[in-house]
């Protein structure tokens, strides 16, 4: 697929033969993350010490629709594009190096190849200033070396080199103070819009293929190669990705592989998945994946144990099996942005980039809260002594607004999430023993619209609507390692696009509902509607009966198969 123009109408000094396409790079910062929770709301955290649960909004500016926030730190680099991040554990900061900007004069507008060195520290900005540097390009490959602590930059592409292929070769590394060329003998080909990560299982970085500067022809790459901090190594392998650009590659901690994903192939753009183990590369074939994607970017986020990349189309998450839409892009939306997910705080740091389909570039810096977890990560303790339960409750007056109220209405609980009816929990003796979880934000209806996501991969295998004393209820197959398991989950209302579909394929990147407030209007007691929560049930086995969310023993499993389920996800 040939190259096409630059898409900003752009005078510069040199010809311009070949597009530059959208690229990011995405890192973790995994020094002591905040652990995601995943069942409503806007992604909520765990305060790692206290064990304490907040929203995501609690903290700083508020959150845009799309939970991308913007920063205002005192000091901004430059606006860039094609530029590289990388997260330097060592330091526990975030290093964006070189790009390219654009300077505009009154009657036309020039590129400006940068080589400034910056970190980021969760607050602000801080320019480095090394005795040496790489020298200015864009579209070049880095990536972090846990082994030697250190960020290592590979390749990139010159805008105003005099060599027509405009494409660089070199290797440097950055150890928090100077930028070292690393000399090689033997490596890999001048490239830019290589794909790079470090395999922290067999202690190497992996490349693979980019572009060699060539504007037709066999002008993308497919080549293997690894870097062990010394010397570069080639591998031969009987089976490997076609050739591309722009493809995102990185390690998978809890698999201990690297994964790769899409880039532009010779047809165009691509939507495998593929996986190194080390010595060989192997295709998957996952249910679901994002659209065609090239130039996105990736990163592992130990905590959810997925793989994250950031496209177009949004940010998704890879659990080993399948993909699944995480988060939309940040607005306004761009291209050729860099992000760097720092767990440490708890967000993904985006910065700069260029309008999608056109001027201006940005210097801006946005910051994404996180993704949900694909597994099991459910801190929340059975607290209830601080609600307004006993007599306010009993005879269900009203909307029930008094119900789940916590009665400390300070500040710092306004935010909180409790399970304000535990399991197997007698707080109205005329319905016996609660056979689930009730999840409420602060007091009140706090909670009411915010998404709800499956606690664990899994197929809708029921639907229920306007159920007397339930109102709408979801009901999720699990198939798990200790065995089938149902969750169930209740009074919720649908998205904007409608209830879930039988037999759809689910996971907590993806909410399925948004909390409601139930429905109350059967029987002789009919007393309108319950205050806005979520009712949460773990069952054994595949259990689709809604029962009546009591029991009157005091016994698990329940009449259904109930069992606790804050105790049965934190255990599993």
């Amino acid at each position: 697929m040939y190259r096409v123009p630059l898409s900003y109408a752009l005078v510069l000094s040199v010809a311009l033969s070949t597009q530059v396409r959208a690229q990011t790079k995405v890192v973790i910062d995994a020094e002591n993350p905040a652990v995601p929770i995943v069942f409503s709301g806007t992604p909520l955290n765990i305060l790692a010490r206290s064990g304490e649960v907040v929203s995501s909004t609690s903290e700083g500016p508020a959150a845009s629709a799309s939970g991308w926030v913007e920063r205002t730190p005192a000091t901004l680099p430059r606006e860039r594009e094609e530029h590289a991040m990388a997260y330097d554990a060592a330091l526990a900061e975030t290093v964006m190096f070189g790009g390219y900007g654009v300077e505009q004069l009154p009657d036309h507008s020039y590129a400006v190849q940068l080589n400034d060195t910056w970190t980021w520290d969760g607050n602000d900005w801080r320019q480095q200033t090394p005795l040496t540097s790489p020298s200015g390009r864009m579209a070049a490959a880095m990536v972090y070396d846990s082994t030697h602590q250190e960020v290592v930059l590979f390749g990139g592409r010159d805008l105003f080199s005099t060599d027509q292929l405009e494409v660089m070769g070199d290797t440097w590394a950055w150890n928090g103070q100077e930028w070292n060329r690393r000399p090689t003998l033997l490596g890999p080909a001048a490239r830019a819009y290589a794909a790079l990560a470090y395999d922290e299982a067999h202690q190497q970085m992996v490349l693979f293929g980019g572009w060699n500067g060539l504007s037709s022809g066999s002008y993308n790459l497919g080549d293997t190669w690894t870097w062990d901090g010394s010397f570069w190594t080639q591998w031969y392998v009987s089976q490997s990705p076609a050739p591309r650009q722009g493809a995102v590659l990185v390690y998978d901690k809890a698999r201990e592989e690297v994964v790769l994903f899409g880039g532009d192939g010779l047809s165009g753009r691509l939507d495998d998945t593929w996986v190194w183990d080390g010595q060989s590369w192997s295709e998957k074939a996952p249910p679901a994946s994002p659209p065609a994607t090239d130039f996105a970017a990736a990163t592992y986020d130990p905590e959810s144990q997925m793989v994250l990349v950031y496209a177009p189309s949004g940010l998704w998450g890879w659990n080993g099996e399948t993909w699944a839409l995480v988060a939309p892009q940040v607005t306004p939306e761009r291209s050729e942005t860099a992000i760097a997910a720092d767990l440490q705080r708890s967000k993904v740091v985006l910065f700069g980039g260029g309008a999608r389909g056109g001027p201006p570039l940005y210097n801006d810096t946005w910051e994404y809260r996180g993704a949900p977890s694909l597994g099991f990560t459910w801190p929340i303790d059975p607290v209830n002594t601080s609600m307004g339960h006993d007599g306010a409750c009993k005879d269900w007056p009203g909307l029930l607004q008094g119900c789940f109220w916590i009665a400390d209405s300070s500040e710092d609980t306004k935010s909180v999430w409790r399970d304000v009816q535990p399991f197997l929990r007698n707080l109205n003796t005329e319905y016996g023993y609660h056979l689930g979880a009730d999840y409420n934000l602060g007091h009140g209806n706090a909670d009411r619209g915010k998404p709800v996501y499956p606690v664990y991969p899994g197929s809708v295998v029921s639907v229920r609507e306007n159920v007397c004393g339930w109102g709408n209820i979801v009901f999720v197959r699990h198939d798990t390692e200790t065995g089938t398991m149902t969750s169930m989950y209740a009074h919720v209302d649908w998205l904007p696009t409608g209830p879930p579909v039988l037999g759809q394929a689910v996971t907590p990147a993806l909410p399925i509902a948004v909390v409601g407030n139930g429905q109350w209007n059967c029987g002789p007691k009919s007393k309108g509607k319950y205050p806005y929560h979520l009712h949460l049930e773990i069952r054994q086995g595949l259990s689709v009966d809604p029962g009546s969310g009591y029991s009157p023993s005091q016994v698990a499993p329940g009449p259904q198969g109930q069992v606790d389920p804050n105790a049965y996800i934190r255990e599993h």
